[in-house]
């Protein structure tokens, strides 16, 4: 009985995570792109001009990671409640306001509440899943981690039509409220940080045999900087290029399609974005982290190929589409499962905050490159070279990493 409890405790923890995830990411970023496009078409701004406002959250987003996820976890998780129901409202409320803006300074106003709001995600979520999961760890984050896609392939399609039918000013509202019930409604009646804090144990728990393989661990003094240094290059390298997501609106009508095209070519890239983080758990639980990711690699090049070259084909491109969102499985199921491989139980955590923090600022500077650079080119081929040659390189780190791996040892 107690272990069926546990069970079905671990699932709600996952289902309540799933929707944290499919509010903060697949909502509020993979869908801002649809808006920001109706806001750039109607007041006249310039795409580079207007992602500044990435820019600056990605900025305060680094800065905030550390201090909101060690609040979230303060005290075995005493305000880790008030902590996230907080934080989705900051997120919630930096879109809805929207409806009231005419000026760029109010976009990069709201950008700082936008970014605090969602520093602290990308951390929780894997840290809470392995504290309930000891086996099919990677299919859990890869289920969580793919809400985002899930979420962004549905509400797509859903914030071009409210937009269409009412306008971006109501439709921001709309969105702001649907995305900040997804984050505090879980919140506050299903996630817990960890089944010790119930007295339940976790998923897959095994007093004899798995608790030992789990606190095997790395030290830094065993441990030169370069690996975390390599950890950050194969990771963030490649799944950076997700930036580019926000301008396929922009992309799509640069090669001769509709916004509406555009739109679905962001939901391809969401069923991408789900499927890719599903498989890449799966695969990890199964081959490792280093094998699947190298897969997943290939698989992103080819598709960055194609948006060079056959972007004149709708259905090359789609295709193309697809594969690219599985960069996003690199930039959020990777760092959950890569670093736990490499650091262990004890040290991995930190290091997820410190990667956290870097890739907030790193994106920061891409998420206005990028558009800069259509602006001044008229097409986004060199953001493309630059996904493919991060690519290839993070093809060759991920092989050497796999002599560091705790679970081959």
């Amino acid at each position: 009985m107690k272990n069926s409890k546990a069970n079905l405790r671990c699932w709600l923890v996952l289902l309540g995570l799933i929707l944290v995830q499919g509010g903060t990411i697949g909502i509020f970023t993979n869908c801002l792109g649809i808006l920001m496009s109706a806001i750039r078409q109607d007041l006249g701004f310039r795409a580079g001009d207007l992602s500044v406002y990435y820019l600056i959250r990605n900025i305060c987003g680094g800065f905030a990671v550390g201090y909101t996820t060690k609040y979230y976890f303060r005290q075995k998780g005493k305000y880790a409640r008030i902590t996230l129901t907080v934080l989705g409202l900051l997120m919630g409320g930096s879109c809805a306001v929207m409806a009231l803006f005419s000026k760029l300074w109010q976009w990069y106003a709201a950008a700082f509440t936008a970014g605090l709001g969602s520093s602290a995600t990308t951390v929780i979520i894997p840290i809470i899943l392995r504290n309930w999961f000891r086996k099919r760890t990677g299919f859990a984050i890869g289920t969580a981690m793919s809400a985002s896609g899930v979420f962004g392939a549905v509400f797509s399609p859903i914030s071009s039509s409210l937009i269409t039918a009412y306008g971006w000013r109501t439709a921001s509202v709309i969105i702001g409220i649907i995305g900040s019930l997804m984050i505090i409604i879980p919140a506050l009646f299903l996630i817990e940080i960890s089944p010790e804090n119930v007295g339940l144990k976790p998923y897959g728990y095994d007093e004899a045999g798995s608790e030992e393989k789990r606190t095997m661990t790395h030290t830094d003094a065993v441990l030169p900087v370069s690996v975390f240094i390599a950890c950050v290059v194969a990771i963030l390298g490649t799944s950076s290029i997700v930036q580019f997501s926000n301008q396929i609106p922009v992309f799509a009508e640069s090669v001769g399609y509709t916004l509406a095209f555009g739109a679905t070519l962001t939901s391809i890239t969401m069923i991408g974005n789900l499927s890719g983080k599903l498989l890449l758990g799966a695969l990890t639980d199964r081959f490792g982290i280093y094998s699947s990711a190298r897969i997943f690699l290939v698989a992103i090049i080819s598709a960055l190929v194609v948006m060079i070259v056959g972007s004149k084909s709708p259905l090359l491109l789609s295709a193309a589409m697809l594969f690219y969102g599985f960069a996003y499985s690199i930039a959020a199921t990777g760092p959950g499962l890569l670093f736990p491989d490499i650091y262990g139980s004890s040290n991995y955590q930190d290091k997820l905050k410190r990667y956290s923090s870097i890739s907030f600022f790193f994106n920061a500077f891409l998420s206005v490159a990028f558009p800069y650079i259509y602006d001044f080119t008229g097409s986004f081929n060199a953001v493309f070279m630059y996904g493919i040659v991060m690519g290839l390189a993070a093809f060759v780190i991920f092989t050497r990493l796999k002599k560091y791996s705790l679970s081959a040892k």
